[in-house]
């Protein structure tokens, strides 16, 4: 249940939710998230989708605000989708490149995220 009094299934079914760009198969994982976690299901269905694609989960965060979800919620959902899609790319290059270039790819992405985490810890701060 979010702040706006409205539980996470219900802003799930909302016209936001249904036309942020959500696919049906992401819809129905993050309602059975919502479901069975809560707000942290949908963060954690972010988290998961984030491994391939950070658009999808980040524009369906931004709508799921739109249709109540607390603006708390919504951006971490974004922050899990964007730090997963950042590691999951820092581990293709380990993975698939030379060592020298996997390893400097992974340590800027590891920068990179870590500026972003800092960004969002100091707004927190003065929010």
């Amino acid at each position: 249940s979010s702040p706006h009094g409205t539980s996470a299934r219900a802003r799930l079914d909302s016209p936001a939710a249904i036309g942020s760009g959500a696919a049906p198969t992401g819809r129905r994982s993050a309602r059975a998230a919502a479901h069975w976690f809560g707000d942290a299901g949908i963060v954690g269905v972010a988290a998961v989708a984030g491994l391939g694609d950070v658009d999808a989960p980040s524009i369906t965060a931004a709508g799921l605000y739109r249709g109540g979800l607390d603006a708390g919620i919504a951006t971490l959902a974004i922050l899990a989708a964007a730090f997963s899609n950042t590691a999951a790319k820092a581990a293709y290059g380990l993975a698939l490149g030379s060592w020298r270039f996997g390893g400097t790819f992974a340590a800027w992405s590891a920068a990179a995220a870590g500026a972003g985490a800092a960004t969002w810890l100091a707004l927190r701060a003065v929010a």
